[in-house]
């Protein structure tokens, strides 16, 4: 067999706030890509994690760029999202709307279901720049969620895409 270059990679056009290094309460569960940009495992894994220390919530960043150049489409975003709530049963939508990262739009929902007999809820940030898209997550046991989504909204906030 030949040499077959993926027609999907990972981004690392992008900037945002390390979790770990401004808070005791977060670890980075995941190194960041390697110096080409590629993801040193497997496109579905995140780019980076990060685990609160105690209790169950994680924020995380995935990216995939593919190789032919889209036009940005909110649709695409909502359907994404949606793709990614299918592991939930149960699943009420809490909230949706439209916002701004990083001077671009981005669609944010947040639901709440459960996965694996235990009550989630979930917060979703999903933009798009140029054929690459990004999306910003963060899951939390429902008790849990309030009380560290202040942390999400200060990630999302200092995420960043580079020219």
């Amino acid at each position: 067999m030949g040499n077959i270059k993926p027609t999907d990679e990972k981004s690392n056009a992008y900037s945002y706030l390390d979790l770990s290094s401004n808070s005791r309460y977060w670890i980075k569960t995941r190194e960041e890509l390697n110096s080409s940009g590629q993801d040193k495992t497997d496109l579905d894994q995140s780019d980076v994690t990060f685990k609160r220390r105690s209790g169950k919530a994680t924020i995380s960043i995935n990216s995939v760029c593919k190789k032919t150049s889209k036009k940005p489409d909110q649709g695409d975003l909502k359907k994404s999202a949606r793709e990614l709530l299918l592991g939930f049963s149960q699943l009420e939508i809490l909230s949706e709307k439209q916002i701004k990262v990083s001077h671009h739009d981005a669609y944010e929902i947040t639901a709440q279901g459960l996965m694996n007999h235990s009550s989630l809820v979930i917060k979703l940030v999903l933009l798009e720049k140029n054929s690459c898209s990004y999306d910003l997550i963060y899951i939390s046991e429902s008790q849990e969620f309030k009380k560290h989504e202040t942390d999400f909204q200060r990630f999302v906030s200092s995420f960043e895409l580079k020219s």
